[in-house]
């Protein structure tokens, strides 16, 4: 497993982040916010304590309700063997 970044984002306002895929997997953890997040086509709401595990190529984006703080992890190789899946404490 190799990881390309691991950052902590905190969005000054809420935002839309367009669709968009990359070539890498992409783990992403909401420290703090509210929104919807859309993979492949299905939206998922997302709340503090939430995450998503993203495959590569996916296609993937954010709608902000409120301002978010975000765990962002990349791996170039497949780090667990996971399905991609929302994560919800609900």
């Amino acid at each position: 497993m190799v990881i390309k970044y691991i950052l902590i984002r905190n969005y000054e306002f809420a935002k839309n982040i367009p669709p968009h895929r990359h070539d890498f997997y992409e783990f992403v953890y909401y420290l703090e916010g509210h929104g919807t997040s859309t993979y492949n086509g299905t939206t998922f709401t997302f709340d503090k304590g939430d995450f998503l595990f993203i495959n590569p190529n996916d296609l993937h984006s954010e709608c902000h309700n409120t301002p978010p703080k975000v765990i962002c992890v990349a791996f170039q190789d497949e780090p667990f063997g996971l399905p991609t899946r929302h994560y919800s404490d609900e």
